[in-house]
């Protein structure tokens, strides 16, 4: 069995693949093969799944940004809904908000009080151009106002 991860090996998601695969081939008699596509917000992956032969031996650790962030900011060769069929939830990844540790600051409030009253212009740090059009500071704002 072909098991696409649409990221690159080593992170969070590389390793519930490479559980999750340990324990299927185990239950199933079957050797999983995991194949690390990262690259393009997951539309390498994407693209080679949606072309893999339809014999049911390759499957994808899709995730939001495959099937959400991706395709709803850029232009990909694929639709992320008739292109694919959902077959199950294998994990759910909690998202954080940090600082840099010697940042004098422990709740969200007190990271965005200096915006209240500053400019409406602030830097933020995204991993990826599809989260920094999703998070807005007037929002981080909005939740800090009584």
């Amino acid at each position: 069995m072909r098991y696409i991860v649409p990221v690159a090996a080593g992170g969070g998601s590389d390793m519930v693949a490479r559980v999750v695969t340990e324990w299927w081939g185990k239950l199933l008699g079957q050797t999983f093969i995991v194949e690390n596509q990262g690259g393009g917000g997951g539309v390498i992956a994407c693209v080679a799944t949606a072309r893999a032969a339809p014999a049911g031996y390759t499957l994808m650790q899709g995730y939001v940004g495959t099937h959400g962030t991706t395709p709803a900011t850029r232009r990909v060769p694929y639709n992320a809904v008739k292109d694919f069929t959902p077959i199950g939830m294998i994990g759910a990844t909690p998202n954080v908000l940090v600082v840099g540790g010697t940042l004098p600051v422990k709740t969200l409030a007190a990271l965005v009080e200096p915006v209240l009253g500053a400019a409406k212009v602030a830097t933020i740090a995204a991993k990826s151009r599809a989260l920094a059009t999703l998070v807005d500071v007037r929002e981080l704002v909005a939740l800090c106002r009584p």
